[in-house]
């Protein structure tokens, strides 16, 4: 649409290079408290709230769809969004996996006990799961099913993102994986502990072609070189401020700007 949304706590923002603008509850939507987002080829931007589910705003003619529990959505905190192409969507909750149809119309509970910390694309309508005890699943429209065991030497995962040869996972210990298709393990590593008590890595985006980027539950930001496959650990990226707080979202636009959100004001 030429802008980038950011969804904060205090209400979604839209940005066009220049300056912010701010929608909140007065302007239409359910919650000012945003946790996920998602864009489709329709224009239309896919909203998962704190706790008042999901909300689905067409940019074209300014068309709005609610889905929350009154229409089966398991919890009202939408923590993750997936889309299956122009199919629909997979979402998760604290209290499971559900699949949205396009229309917004139909949804399908898949699990109310699985607990999905990181999502990514398996192939033209399935979506790769894992949870928070590192095993990883297999979803498609209609099911959900378990495809491997904990990742070994793995606890407490936090993150999984896809890149061109695979998956990168990473768990509260700061310990960061990658992960071949077919859910072998290619490599595994362990970044340093420079804050006591705040291993864990909070944050992760590809940056096709060239980084594995790494926010931390100490508010450092780290690098990893995609070409990297030997034994060399990712490296810390000094940042001219500080995060003030725990990485939450990591994001390179198209023109490499580097967008970091972390729980502070």
């Amino acid at each position: 649409s030429g802008f980038l949304w950011i969804g904060t706590q205090e209400g979604l923002n839209r940005f066009d290079g220049q300056r912010f603008l701010v929608l909140r509850e007065s302007g239409g939507l359910p919650s000012n408290s945003i946790e996920s987002l998602a864009f489709d080829a329709s224009s239309r931007l896919w909203v998962g709230t704190n706790d008042a589910g999901l909300h689905i705003r067409d940019l074209r003619n300014g068309g709005q769809t609610n889905v929350g529990l009154a229409q089966g959505l398991g919890h009202p905190t939408v923590t993750g969004i997936l889309l299956d192409g122009q199919r629909g969507a997979w979402l998760t909750t604290p209290a499971g996996v559900d699949y949205l149809d396009a229309n917004g119309q139909g949804l399908r509970v898949l699990s109310r006990t699985l607990r999905a910390v990181g999502l990514a694309h398996l192939g033209e309508g399935e979506a790769l799961l894992l949870d928070a005890e590192c095993a990883l699943w297999r979803a498609g429209p209609g099911h959900v099913e378990r495809v491997a065991a904990a990742i070994e030497g793995m606890d407490g995962c936090t993150a999984m993102v896809a890149s061109a040869d695979g998956y990168w996972v990473a768990d509260e210990g700061g310990v960061v994986a990658r992960m071949l298709p077919d859910g072998s393990l290619a490599r595994r590593m362990s970044l340093p502990a420079e804050v006591p008590g705040a291993l864990g890595v909070s944050a992760m985006h590809v940056q096709a072609g060239r980084f594995v980027w790494l926010g931390r539950a100490d508010g450092s930001l780290w690098q990893l070189p995609l070409d990297d496959v030997g034994e060399g650990a990712p490296r810390r990226v000094r940042l001219d401020q500080d995060a003030g707080g725990p990485i939450q979202r990591v994001f390179v636009s198209e023109d490499g700007v580097l967008w970091l959100g972390s729980l502070t004001r």
